[in-house]
């Protein structure tokens, strides 16, 4: 049973607590939402992009690869056209319930480790924020209690939810989102210093 096309009924155990997995499934839409709203308006607010899963970027942000920067368009066409087979591929695989579950789980980590690649790259935090860190870790680590909840109250169901695989995703979506918001601090406390020692000199 994958848990989504279920025809048993609720298990008693699960109703006591499905108020505090709804409860959840509102914080998963609501950092979600908050976090897609926040990454519009540090993009324009910084002129800079968040978006580290596609290369979406203006020419501007690739000055220093022009093969990037001149086939902007036909990249992003190509980079959608490849996960949206993807995604076909896992349901056809799968079946399309699973493969939500695990398109979800890939674009996390896509996000979580892209996200701190492209700050440790850019040594800059131009594009990044502690309010989009927040509203993102605040919606995922919703969508984990939502799933606990399901895993330790409904097994018949949502065993699956404890696989291996499933603990590594959440391990690695910790250990990244943790190592952003240090890199974070610490990249911010270093323009600080350079933007103080820069009025100094004033």
């Amino acid at each position: 049973m994958d848990g989504f096309s279920i025809n048993s009924e609720v298990p008693p155990e699960y109703r006591k607590v499905k108020w505090l997995a709804d409860i959840f499934v509102v914080g998963m839409g609501a950092g979600w939402v908050v976090h897609y709203v926040l990454m519009v308006y540090t993009s324009i607010k910084h002129q800079t992009y968040c978006l580290n899963i596609m290369p979406s970027a203006t020419p501007s942000e690739w000055h220093h690869s022009p093969l990037v920067a001149q086939n902007g368009p036909l990249i992003f066409m190509a980079t959608t056209a490849l996960w949206v087979c993807g995604q076909f591929a896992v349901a056809m695989q799968l079946g399309p319930p699973l493969a939500y579950t695990w398109g979800a789980i890939v674009c996390q980590l896509l996000i979580s480790v892209g996200q701190v690649c492209q700050l440790l790259n850019r040594n800059s935090t131009r594009g990044a924020s502690y309010s989009l860190w927040l509203s993102r870790f605040f919606g995922s680590t919703s969508t984990i209690g939502f799933w606990t909840l399901r895993y330790l109250y409904w097994p018949e169901a949502f065993s699956w939810l404890g696989e291996p695989i499933l603990i590594w995703a959440i391990a690695v979506f910790f250990a990244s989102e943790f190592t952003y918001g240090y890199c974070f601090y610490r990249i911010q406390y270093q323009e600080n210093l350079s933007h103080g020692s820069e009025c100094k000199r004033k």
